[in-house]
C-alpha cells in the first residue's frame, strides 16, 4: 500500500492537499484512522501492520505535501489537532509537532526571526491544550465507569487452578 501511495502522488502531487466536503485532506484523515485503530481492541491485537502502514502514509503525505500539516478542516483543526482528537499514538503526535514547526520555520523564514519562536510556542500550546483536554475527558470518563462499573466474578477456570494448589 505503501507503494501505491507513492505512486498516486508522484503521478498527481495535489492529490494530497485535495480536501473533502468537511475540509478534510488525506493526511487528516489518515491521522484519525491511526488514532481510532490504535485503541480499539481487534486493532490493538490484529491491527499492528495497519497502524503501522498508517503511520508511513502520515508520513507519505507529509514529505509530498509539507503544507499539508497547516491545513485546517471546516471545524478549524489541522492533521495534529485531528490526531490528537482520536487519540493517535504519541509517535504520531510527536512527527506531527516537529513537521508542523519544522513547515513554519520554512514558511517565515523570509519573516523576521523574532516571529517565528512566538509561532512555534503557539503550535506548541495549542497541542499541549488539545492533550491536556483529552486526558480530563479520559480521566473523567474513567472515573465515570469506575462509579458504575460492577465487580467480576472469579472465573471457574480460577477457582480450579486455586483448588488444585
Amino acid at each position: 500500500p505503501l507503494d501505491v501511495v507513492r505512486a498516486l502522488l508522484k503521478s498527481n502531487k495535489g492529490c494530497a492537499a485535495a480536501q473533502d466536503i468537511d475540509g478534510k485532506t488525506p493526511l487528516m484523515l489518515a491521522c484519525e484512522e491511526i488514532g481510532r485503530s490504535s485503541h480499539t481492541a481487534f486493532d490493538a491485537f490484529l491491527g499492528i501492520g495497519k497502524i503501522a502502514r498508517l503511520a508511513g502514509i502520515i508520513r507519505i503525505l507529509a514529505m509530498f505535501c509539507p503544507s499539508a500539516v497547516t491545513f485546517e478542516d471546516n471545524k478549524g483543526r489541522t492533521a495534529l489537532e485531528c490526531a490528537l482528537h482520536e487519540e493517535a499514538p504519541i509517535e504520531t503526535i510527536l512527527f506531527l509537532q516537529h513537521a508542523t514547526i519544522e513547515h513554519e520555520m520554512r514558511a517565515n523564514a523570509s519573516s523576521s526571526v523574532a516571529d517565528v519562536p512566538r509561532r512555534i510556542e503557539f503550535i506548541m500550546d495549542k497541542a499541549s491544550m488539545e492533550l491536556e483536554n483529552h486526558c480530563q475527558q479520559r480521566r473523567r470518563s474513567s472515573d465515570i465507569s469506575s462509579l458504575v462499573s460492577v465487580p467480576r466474578r472469579s472465573s471457574s477456570i480460577s477457582r480450579f487452578s486455586t483448588a488444585a494448589a
